[in-house]
C-alpha cells in the first residue's frame, strides 16, 4: 500500500489522462494529484473509489497496483534473492 501515489500516476498514464483531466473528473485540483502522485497526501476512501471507478477497475489496483503489477514486483524480488544467494555462496567458498 506504500505505492498508492506510483499507482494512481500508473494507472492514469495507462488511461492516457494528464494530472488536469483526472484532476477535472474527480472535482478536485491538479496539484491534489500531483500530491497524491508524488505520496505527499493520500486520497481519502471516497477519492479511491472513484479513482477506481474511472479507471474502469477496483480499489486494490489504486491501493496495490494493477493486476500483473505484483507478478512483475515478485519477480524482481525473485531475482534479486537468487543474486543474493550467489553472492553468498561465493563468499562461503573463500
Amino acid at each position: 500500500m506504500r505505492d498508492i501515489g506510483k499507482n494512481i500516476r500508473d494507472l492514469r498514464e495507462r488511461a492516457k489522462l494528464t494530472q488536469d483531466a483526472l484532476a477535472e473528473q474527480l472535482c478536485t485540483t491538479r496539484q491534489t494529484i500531483s500530491n497524491y502522485e508524488r505520496g505527499k497526501t493520500r486520497p481519502d476512501v471516497e477519492q479511491i473509489l472513484r479513482l477506481a471507478a474511472i479507471f474502469g477497475t477496483d480499489a486494490n489496483a489504486i491501493l496495490y497496483g494493477p493486476p500483473g503489477a505484483e507478478r512483475r514486483r515478485d519477480a524482481r524480488l525473485d531475482r534479486k534473492s537468487t543474486r543474493l544467494n550467489s553472492s553468498h555462496e561465493e563468499v562461503s567458498r573463500m
